[in-house]
């Protein structure tokens, strides 16, 4: 964990200039998430649904001590043991070697606690059927729908990008806009033009004609490279007849 980032959504209270020179004077960098993607700021989202269930209850205080003497679903040790090295007396009768000062490794902690944020992002990504975009660069062409809109509507260019974090700056018709990767599908690319060199082989095999005739030479119209000939053999050594149309004595 890096403790000179702090990640916060795009609220006003973090977009002003008290907040900015809070930032200078304790030396820290401010990032913030996506845009309209609450998903990208998941860990401030989980602790303020946490701290509005705790405001719910009858007691601030116990509510506080529970929560702090309780063991997290993924690190298996309480808030209480991780910080101070011991568990909290509460109401609930306990023994009193379970009040002996216990300290936890902090690396062994944040062991399970990546494995266990590994295993839900498996099982997550399995329900939803969920698969890995691919990045994105500036200059490639994308539509754009967001979790408001219906349809996918909406174009723009990449103007700049930022892949570790899925944010991108898209240039669209009202203005630069930021937004995740998942609001983003790209359009594919123009299709390639025919190089003039293979153009023009192309044109001069099928100008060239027979002397006596005002009909095309057949034998020359095959483009260079070409597997197709007019004289075809099966994989068996079958060589099959040539059509009437082909055959010199029928051209008139």
């Amino acid at each position: 964990m890096n403790l000179s980032v702090i990640t916060s959504d795009n609220g006003p209270q973090f977009q002003c200039a008290e907040f900015r020179n809070f930032a200078l004077q304790f030396d820290f960098r401010h990032k913030t998430s996506s845009p309209l993607f609450p998903q990208a700021n998941g860990e401030a989202e989980s602790a303020v649904k946490i701290a509005k269930k705790l405001l719910r209850q009858q007691s601030l205080e116990i509510a506080l001590l529970n929560y702090r003497t309780t063991p997290h679903s993924s690190t298996g040790v309480s808030p209480a043991l991780a910080l101070m090295g011991r568990q909290l007396k509460t109401k609930i009768p306990r023994l009193p070697e379970k009040l002996i000062p216990q300290p936890a490794s902090d690396v062994d902690i944040w062991k399970v606690d990546q494995d266990a944020k590994a295993r839900y992002k498996f099982n997550y990504d399995s329900r939803h059927d969920a698969k890995p975009l691919s990045p994105l660069k500036p200059g490639n062409q994308v539509l754009i729908k967001t979790d408001g809109d219906k349809t996918w509507d909406k174009q723009g260019t990449i103007v700049a990008a930022d892949p570790n974090n899925r944010t991108y700056l898209v240039n669209s018709p009202t203005g630069v806009l930021r937004c995740n990767r998942k609001h983003l599908q790209q359009l594919p690319s123009p299709l390639k033009t025919v190089s003039s060199d293979h153009s023009s082989q192309s044109s001069s095999a099928f100008d060239s004609k027979d002397e006596n005739s005002n009909n095309i030479n057949l034998k020359d119209t095959a483009l260079p490279g070409s597997p197709i000939t007019h004289e075809t053999r099966a994989s068996s050594g079958y060589k099959a007849p040539q059509p009437i149309r082909f055959r010199e004595e029928e051209v008139c």
